[in-house]
């Protein structure tokens, strides 16, 4: 309906090669279960580990600048201060190209399984805030979405209906299948 290309990782993803895959595909948007934005969290924490002297003082404040923005979002603020957009654009930035998602913009997800608060809070500190989905990838892909909207995600919750299905347009979710 959307026109959009799918791309999944090879099978050697969850071992090492994923973000060969993802510098490959250079996504627009990206989806991983749990287990994949862990795997990528243990490797880009084991990068961050040689970081030192002042370049790990930057770092570690412009993840408290975008932890901050992020906290800040889903309790309905969404105005971005200055130390966020200077923390963007000197390190965040940096840190998505590396991972081969400059072009991602907002658009993180995850679902399949629930998600670890610390894994969550831990991309929110790289400036990646995953929005939450739920649903059926058989059918209708997913019917539930966090939103990137200010004051409209909760951590940990999957959010609202989505489109026509929160008003019953697609099909109606009052009536029993008697089949």
């Amino acid at each position: 309906a959307k026109g959009v290309t799918t791309c999944f990782a090879d099978s050697n993803a969850l071992k090492g090669t994923l973000i060969e895959n993802l510098k490959y595909f250079q996504p627009t948007r990206f989806f991983g279960a749990p287990r994949v934005w862990e795997k990528m969290e243990e490797k880009i924490r084991l990068a961050g580990k040689d970081t030192k002297g002042v370049k790990r003082k930057l770092a570690d404040w412009a993840k408290n600048e975008a932890l901050n923005y992020h906290l800040q979002h889903e309790a309905g603020n969404g105005k971005e201060s200055l130390g966020y957009k200077v923390a963007k654009k000197l390190v965040m930035s940096k840190i998505r190209e590396a991972l081969g998602l400059e072009h991602c913009g907002q658009y993180f997800a995850t679902g399949g399984a629930a998600i670890a608060k610390e894994t969550h809070l831990f991309f929110m500190s790289i400036d990646i805030r995953l929005a939450e989905v739920y649903g059926s990838t058989e059918s209708l892909g997913p019917q539930i979405q966090g939103r990137w909207v200010p004051g409209q995600n909760r951590l940990g919750s999957v959010g609202k209906l989505q489109g026509g299905l929160a008003e019953g347009k697609l099909f109606n979710l009052n009536e029993r299948n008697e089949g």
